[in-house]
């Protein structure tokens, strides 16, 4: 079981947001915090600078990311280790977000009470249409007040990313650029390097380019965070959570 290490490899079978991880294995594996309560402490995996991740939190990520895969595979059958990975990588991408959202809050993001009612009523529209918010929630053991804080969570990190990495950042001269960088890395289809003009660029080819260059922000970003952050794990609840892939 890789506690503290995150799988290098981008899984292609899925967008999801992967890293580097060498800092990662510097993490000290300290005792868990005792000041949690008991009842909940049986639950949580690790704490981010206190904020705590459950095991539940990490198995729903999981899920999620399972469902990406045979949504678009239906066929797929997962390894043991595959599935192993695919948990960390479940399992580092709530950290990720619990620490953007900290650094957000250490920046003065804040999410209006207009914004907020705004995206729930997007949510409703878009996932209500069958049953009403509520009862989805009820089905999936969550009360509408949770519900929100985790909105105002994942728009406030949203918002944070904005301001990290801004729309104006893929001009067309930053893609060129960018382009002539990495292009072995990309699928030649058989151009020769005089066809090779920006003007060439599919829009397929510009989502690609785009999706680079926000990952390698990101990654800079976020295991930047990683480095400077207490992050505590629970080895116990860790074994537990592990045994369920």
């Amino acid at each position: 079981m890789n506690i503290g290490k995150k799988d290098n490899e981008k899984t292609e079978k899925k967008e999801s947001i992967n890293r580097e991880t060498s800092s990662k294995e510097k993490l000290n594996k300290e005792s868990f915090n005792n000041t949690l309560e008991s009842k909940e402490s049986e639950k949580v995996v690790c704490t981010v600078e206190g904020l705590p991740i459950t095991i539940d939190e990490v198995v729903e990520t999981y899920q999620i990311f399972l469902d990406d895969i045979f949504n678009e595979e239906p066929e797929t059958v997962l390894t043991d280790e595959e599935k192993e990975n695919l948990l960390n990588e479940s399992l580092y991408t709530l950290i990720d977000d619990k620490l953007i959202y900290l650094d957000a809050k250490k920046n003065n993001i804040s999410i209006t009470d207009n914004e907020l009612t705004e995206e729930e009523e997007n949510f409703r529209k878009e996932f209500g249409q069958d049953l009403p918010l509520e009862i989805i929630l009820e089905e999936r053991g969550l009360s509408l007040d949770v519900f929100r804080e985790k909105l105002l969570e994942e728009l406030t990190i949203k918002k944070m990313l904005k301001k990290k990495i801004p729309e104006n950042t893929f001009t067309d001269q930053y893609l060129w650029d960018y382009y002539l960088k990495h292009k072995d890395e990309l699928e030649d289809k058989g151009k020769n390097e005089e066809e090779k003009t920006f003007e060439k660029i599919t829009d397929e080819l510009r989502q690609v380019l785009e999706g680079m260059i926000f990952l390698d922000i990101y990654t800079n970003y976020v295991d930047e965070l990683f480095e400077k952050a207490k992050i505590i794990f629970n080895e116990k609840n860790c074994e537990i959570l592990f045994q369920k892939r």
